[in-house]
């Protein structure tokens, strides 16, 4: 790790709803970003892609993939009904 001549920063960053989201180390001379515990699945995006890539050039938009570690199963949507009324935040 780069060393630092002046203490580091601890930043608290919010999501666009006001809510917490995640904190990040700054370097307090350069305001670099030296750690945040933000994740972002850099690996799942990438194989997501080519999927949705697929589906948007060969199906329709009620078509899903649903995937699991031995299969792919390509499914249509007939019918959905919604009802998030039940839900307990």
């Amino acid at each position: 790790m780069e060393s630092l001549k002046a203490k580091p920063l601890v930043r608290e960053v919010f999501a666009d709803n006001g809510e917490h989201s995640h904190y990040e180390l700054l370097d307090a001379e350069t305001g670099k970003v030296l750690w945040t515990e933000e994740e972002k699945d850099e690996k799942f995006e990438k194989a997501a892609e080519p999927m949705i890539k697929y589906l948007a050039e060969n199906h329709h938009p009620h078509m899903q993939v649903l995937i699991d570690s031995t299969s792919a199963i390509l499914l249509e949507q007939e019918k959905m009904y919604t009802n998030s009324s039940y839900v307990v935040d």
